[in-house]
């Protein structure tokens, strides 16, 4: 009997798209297991968008959106890292657009994964 599942690890790479919330860091954690599952690295990327906002920005404010970026980047993979130890981590600090920066990770064959902030359209 064959089956027309992929095998896991023909999926290709999960990557996990992050900021400072709760979401985010419980769809990392999904994500290291899922990639756990299929014997794949996991990728975690932050977009700080900065190349979007320099025009409208100053230097200094810039420098602290990266170097905040850059902590929840480091806490999100130390989370990761001490739930899933054996789990290869990559971090990526994109300075561009989320969901390119998320799309150029996955490749044409991996899975993106993010959090939900709850944002839903009003039933009224």
């Amino acid at each position: 009997m064959t089956s027309d599942l992929p095998d896991p690890a023909e999926l290709g790479a999960v990557v996990v798209g992050v900021d400072a919330s709760p979401q985010a860091r419980a769809a990392a954690l999904w994500a290291a297991a899922e990639a756990g599952l299929r014997g794949q690295p996991l990728g975690i990327i932050h977009a700080a968008d900065i190349e979007g906002r320099s025009v409208l920005t100053s230097a200094e404010t810039l420098q602290a959106l990266w170097d905040t970026a850059r902590d929840v980047l480091d806490e999100t993979a130390g989370a990761v890292r001490e739930r899933y130890p054996d789990l290869i981590v990559t971090e990526e600090l994109s300075r561009g657009d989320a969901v390119a920066g998320l799309r150029a990770a996955a490749g044409a064959r991996g899975t993106i994964v993010v959090g939900s902030r709850g944002w839903a359209a009003s039933p009224h």
